[in-house]
């Protein structure tokens, strides 16, 4: 039986535009499912915490979301939703098809974008004003 929790490495967070981010990390095992969330907080939440979609506090993470793991490597997830010119972090945690579950890892900080450039004209010109 597998008793070998996964380990994850390279830990990111990068800001994509004023309300979004990619972040991720490096798994060793290619099973299971791989959690992240973003918060304003550097602590990271607990094990359960990130699988409940939680900051460190227990209130609902700035972004939360999990994916199927097929495949070692780096995986990354699409953050959205999240608050312009607000600094984050990524904590990302990995559970193998047998339960195992791996530390978490949390990104360094990163920093939306303002949303006061290229958003609000984008909005307009889909709403054909």
């Amino acid at each position: 039986a597998d008793t070998t929790a996964p380990t994850l490495t390279s830990p990111t967070g990068t800001q994509t535009g004023s309300t979004t981010a990619t972040v991720g990390a490096t798994t060793d095992e290619g099973n299971g499912t791989m959690y992240a969330v973003v918060t304003v907080s550097g602590t990271a939440p607990s094990v359960a915490q990130i699988q409940a979609g939680q900051d460190n506090s227990g209130a609902a993470a700035a972004y939360a979301s999990s994916q199927s793991i097929t495949t070692t490597g780096a995986k990354t997830f699409s953050a959205t939703g999240l608050a312009a010119s607000t600094s984050y972090y990524a904590h990302i945690q990995h559970k193998d098809a047998a339960g195992n579950d791996s530390t978490v890892v949390t990104s360094a900080q990163f920093t939306t974008t303002s949303g006061s450039s290229g958003s609000v004209p984008k909005i307009i010109q889909q709403m054909g004003l």
